[in-house]
């Protein structure tokens, strides 16, 4: 006998089907995606189902009001009503599982399901009232499944109460046909959706993506955007900073849903000797000790529900308990040398977005849509370049025709090597102009000989390798969280333990975070030129430098850009995610085209 239900029988739980109807795609990124974020909403939400849950199994009510036929109207003895609280019920008539926020039991036989919402009821004249009044549709079929399911048990329901906490509103809603009806048709219609391989679009213009958990998974508006179409953009000409950019094609812009930054942060220890260990709910970063075995400074408490990631350089002590803990929260944990080179991560591995993957690898054994998007990286990228260079006065206008002449070869490249051609011919004229850059803002102890590495030769290229293996790691973590494989990229070929579509999303941002960090230390004298160690296997970063450096990194990474499809700001960190996620979109076919992020 085959021991495995198939999920045609399989009980649904109510909560599985709320969700579809609140909104099929959050459903399918639920359950069939596999994609989980609690924001506030969600957290008083179940704030306030676990308070009804400690209050008690149950306790009397005798201020229930109930129907009755006019030829019992006049036995007006009072009955005393038991409320029953958490109640789990099931019935397999109906095909789900369901657990109650309270029942009210008048000891023969007659029920009422009670539901509390932590919102607010509906206006009088909302269009989404349309099956008891003063009750959202999605919350009306929600009590009404729990009032049918109780029936199915042998209670009488004369109908369901619901509780707006926010508007303080109760609200009795009566089963009519056209409600058991609709309640039916959600049942069989979630059930169905759990086969669906299509995500279903997104909401048009809803007040519903407002309060959802998954918004800045699901981007409706962006992904709104990115369906009406993009317009090319050909070439690296000049446009004034100080004015708006311009949509790309007939584009609308998008509500602000997402918000401009992250909520969590990445915590990177560095400090040779210390230690980072779990205490509760929070991860504690411990200074080393002196020679007499006593710390040397207060340690840190860090919530780990502020924590998104956690960075370890060089020989810093991790319990097993702090890994463990990051682990149970799906926070990754990378270790890293100490002048910056990613040695690995321990994480939950890649998401449950199998869909995803797949695509992925298919888009990566196909030329031409590969050609495509390698292509726009390496323009996003030597646009952010060009304009690096402009603003900081150093592109001569033999360099700016040059460019020119490599944004048409790159709009006409026909293969890979092609693009990573202009690339290579991009970066020696990019790394020409900056070392002429930081020899002017730094004087000879930050001369730079283009670019060198492993090992970097001189200060700015061992900051620029150090940078550029944070930013690596952090496009990495992204992409995983996503649902990517980060090892399978498009422009960046398959290399032992490189990850190679990490380092596509590196690419326009190397600028835009990485360089602009250096410039600023080398030019506001937060590092100096005894800063580094300067010996024959390369130059590397003192603690303090490192320090310093790592300061100004997570400064930049918090500023703000205004994304130039979507026309809000949001901070790079926030930008980096987005990016992947459109990226998604493009592999997922729900647009046709990439869009690197570019500052004009």
């Amino acid at each position: 006998m085959d021991t495995n239900e198939s999920t045609q029988t399989k009980p649904l739980p109510l909560r599985m089907i709320v969700e579809w109807i609140y909104c099929p795609r959050l459903f399918h990124y639920m359950h069939v995606e596999g994609s989980m974020v609690a924001n506030e909403h969600v957290w008083r939400g179940r704030h306030a189902h676990e308070k009804i849950d400690a209050k008690g199994s149950s306790r009397a009510r005798r201020d229930v009001k109930v129907d009755t036929p006019e030829e019992d109207a006049a036995n007006d003895a009072p009955v005393e009503w038991q409320q029953a609280r958490a109640i789990d019920l099931g019935d397999s008539a109906l095909g789900i599982v369901a657990k109650l926020d309270g029942v009210l039991l008048d000891g023969a036989g007659t029920a009422i399901p009670t539901e509390m919402k932590s919102g607010s009821g509906p206006a009088d004249d909302s269009p989404h009232v349309t099956l008891a009044k003063g009750v959202w549709d999605a919350d009306a079929i929600h009590v009404a499944i729990q009032a049918m399911a109780l029936e199915q048990a042998g209670y009488a329901v004369p109908h369901a109460e619901l509780y707006y906490r926010k508007s303080r509103a109760r609200s009795r809603v009566t089963l009519t046909p056209e409600l058991r009806h609709a309640a039916l048709d959600a049942i069989a219609n979630a059930r169905a959706a759990q086969h669906l391989a299509e995500r279903p679009p997104p909401l048009v213009d809803s007040p519903k993506c407002k309060g959802c958990s998954l918004v800045e998974v699901c981007l409706p508006d962006e992904s709104l955007v990115l369906r009406r179409g993009i317009a090319p953009e050909d070439g690296f000409a000049d446009t004034n900073d100080d004015e708006p950019p311009p949509p790309a094609g007939p584009l609308a812009k998008a509500r602000r849903l997402v918000a401009s930054s992250m909520e969590t942060r990445t915590v990177t220890v560095s400090t040779l000797g210390a230690s980072v260990r779990k205490e509760g709910e929070a991860l504690v970063v411990a200074p080393p000790p002196d020679a007499d075995g006593k710390p040397q400074g207060k340690p840190l408490r860090i919530a780990m529900d502020s924590i998104d990631a956690l960075v370890v350089m060089g020989a810093v002590q991790v319990s097993t308990a702090a890994i463990m803990g990051c682990l149970e929260r799906s926070i990754p944990v990378s270790f890293h040398q100490a002048h910056g080179r990613l040695l690995g991560s321990v994480t939950t591995g890649l998401s449950s977005n199998v869909a995803l993957r797949a695509a992925q690898h298919a888009w990566a054994t196909d030329a031409g849509k590969t050609l495509s998007l390698s292509r726009e990286i390496v323009r996003g990228k030597i646009k952010n370049q060009r304009v690096f260079l402009r603003r900081h006065g150093m592109l001569t206008d033999a360099m700016a025709s040059e460019w020119e002449s490599l944004g048409r070869t790159l709009n006409g490249a026909m293969t890979g090597d092609e693009v990573r051609g202009v690339e290579g011919r991009a970066a020696r004229l990019y790394f020409d102009g900056l070392a002429r850059l930081f020899r002017d803002r730094g004087g000879a102890a930050f001369e730079m000989d283009g670019r060198n590495r492993r090992p970097p030769r001189d200060p700015v290229n061992a900051m620029l390798s150090f940078g550029y293996a944070i930013l690596t790691r952090e496009c990495a973590d992204v992409l995983r969280r996503v649902g990517f494989d980060p090892m399978r990229g498009f422009l960046h070929g398959m290399g032992w333990g490189r990850p190679a579509l990490g380092l596509d999303l590196v690419e326009e941002f190397r600028v835009l975070i990485v360089d602009s960090t250096v410039l600023r230390v080398v030019a506001e004298k937060r590092v100096l030129a005894d800063d580094f160690h300067r010996e024959l296997q390369g130059v590397t970063m003192k603690p303090g430098a490192r320090r310093a450096f790592l300061q100004a990194l997570d400064q930049r990474r918090e500023e703000e850009i205004t994304h130039p499809v979507f026309g809000y700001r949001v901070t790079y960190r926030r930008a980096i995610e987005l990016q992947a996620r459109v990226l998604a979109r493009v592999i997922e076919g729900e647009t046709d085209r990439y869009v690197a992020l570019t500052t004009r």
